[in-house]
């Protein structure tokens, strides 16, 4: 008689299972014949062409973004959105973008500090002293953030004094954590970072450490990267919350035998970093993990599903690959992780329009201007920075809808305008995880993408952007740091076409 029992408990097991199981192979299949243009894409396609650069403008564009920066974006020393309240811009109503500013903070230091170091070449006091500033106030405030959660090294998204005046501009808000005593009595700040965050400081870290010549700057970076190490040594590699819950982990899980994907770039980046400031404390961990655990080969890392919808994890992942070769002292070990880069992100981005990647790839291979693989790069680069120069500084929101411009029907990809009607909420059981709407098959301009705080790492292929809002602008970090770092490598000339 418990037969039949047994076997319907098995089937309504079984039965769910081979539904979602059939549906996520189902899906596998449609996302791949979704992603599938991206296979095809080369110069040839680019829609407008190519932009003749114009070098005052571009120079012109950078050195205003960064004088806005410093006058209104970053009120306490790191990046932040503003809303203003009135159409010229020059006064503060709001601010937002704290979840991450860190990120694009780092970003930030690292454009000021290939500013300060070509300033420096040129003996420019001035723009190396305004780099240098903007260095340490952005330093000060990671300082704050650094030991205001009562344990050095667990890192605050923000931080700041919990005045009235501070939370009427956005600065903090109820759900913020409240310190009651000590030097921060009063003080607001927000915790659960991510890896995300911890990347964008190593990126601008590392950069700052090795181009600017600044003692004081110099001991802080030391100071708060020691901290940030030890920590995570501390905590086994997890970022344990004030709840005690674990946010993320730094390091994979053990044990790592097999030449696998497990996004190693982050915790190496850190190690290498680590014997950035402090070789002789850090060098045997960085060997110990890279060498010993062989996580020198598990740097891979699968961004290809990311082209549409979560275009931001290629950026992430490119900061954290960029700390590990930039800081890394052993050319075999370089060459690893720059192949490895390039299979992971450059092979996949090449031809998507991006001006921070195309100078990556162009610093790690060595490629000078005249190489003459650089001369299709380079007119990429200077095109999108041109396109931005023009269209986005100030880098407000304003609605750009391709999908009514009349050359929709040549760059929407097909296939994805079937499965957009095809792969309804009713007809997709993995709809939750994984949507299907219309793209562009091929890397839209730079002036017909909508807007975001880092453009570099909104995907090109998205057709429209609603969101209009001409007094809410971005800080305009995604063009200081691909110019200042062009300019820095030799590859950018300056406002009168020399490549001082």
């Amino acid at each position: 008689m418990k037969k039949p029992f047994y076997l319907v408990a098995v089937l309504l097991i079984l039965i769910p299972g081979f539904y979602f199981g059939f549906s996520y192979i189902y899906i596998q299949n449609q996302i791949n014949l979704y992603l599938k243009f991206n296979d095809y894409l080369n110069y040839n396609d680019y829609i407008g062409g190519f932009k003749e650069p114009d070098y005052y403008l571009l120079e012109q564009s950078a050195v205003k973004i960064d004088e806005r920066i410093q006058k209104y974006h970053t009120p306490n020393g790191t990046v932040l959105n503003v809303l203003y309240n009135d159409k010229n811009l020059t006064e503060v109503l709001y601010y937002s973008g704290l979840d991450d500013t860190t990120i694009w903070t780092g970003c930030y230091i690292a454009g000021e500090a290939f500013r300060w170091a070509v300033a420096n070449r040129n003996n420019d006091i001035e723009n190396r002293t305004n780099a240098e500033m903007a260095i340490l106030r952005a330093i000060n405030q990671f300082d704050t953030c650094l030991q205001i959660t009562g344990i050095k090294g667990a890192l605050a998204r923000y931080a700041v004094e919990g005045s009235e005046e501070n939370w009427k501009l956005g600065l903090w808000n109820e759900k913020d954590s409240k310190v009651e005593t000590g030097d921060f009595k009063g003080w607001r700040y927000r915790t659960y970072i991510s890896r995300d965050q911890l990347n964008g400081l190593a990126f601008g870290y590392s950069i700052v450490y090795q181009l600017v010549e600044n003692s004081t700057i110099r001991d802080y970076i030391r100071r708060h990267v020691n901290w940030i190490i030890d920590y995570f040594q501390n905590t086994r590699w997890s970022s344990i919350m004030e709840s005690g819950t674990q946010s993320f982990r730094l390091a994979p899980m053990e044990p790592m035998k097999y030449r696998t994907q497990s996004g190693s770039a982050h915790l190496l980046a850190w190690l290498n970093l680590g014997r950035l400031v402090d070789f002789e404390k850090y060098n045997h961990l960085y060997k110990q993990w890279a060498i010993d655990k062989n996580l020198i080969f598990m740097t891979d890392e699968d961004v290809h599903y990311n082209i549409i919808y979560a275009y931001y994890t290629i950026n992430v992942v490119t900061l954290a690959f960029y700390t590990l070769i930039n800081t890394e002292p052993n050319s075999y070990y370089r060459q690893i992780y720059i192949d490895s880069y390039i299979r992971s992100i450059y092979n996949i981005v090449k031809f998507h329009r991006n001006a921070f990647q195309n100078l990556i790839y162009m610093n790690f291979t060595g490629l000078s201007r005249t190489n003459p693989e650089s001369n299709m790069i380079l007119k990429d680069i200077l095109d999108s920075l041109q396109r931005y120069a023009e269209s986005k500084v100030p880098h407000n929101k304003k609605a750009i809808l391709n999908s009514y411009w009349p050359d929709y029907q040549f760059i929407v990809d097909p296939i994805s305008v079937e499965l957009e009607n095809k792969m309804s909420k009713q007809s997709n059981p993995l709809f939750n995880f994984y949507q299907f709407e219309a793209h562009s098959k091929y890397a839209l301009p730079v002036d017909r993408r909508g807007q975001d705080s880092f453009i570099w790492q909104q995907s090109p292929f998205n057709l429209d952007s609603y969101r209009t809002n001409l007094k809410f602008v971005y800080a305009g970090v995604d063009f200081i740091l691909p110019y200042w770092m062009g300019r820095y490598f030799y590859l950018i000339p300056n406002a009168e076409g020399i490549y001082n």
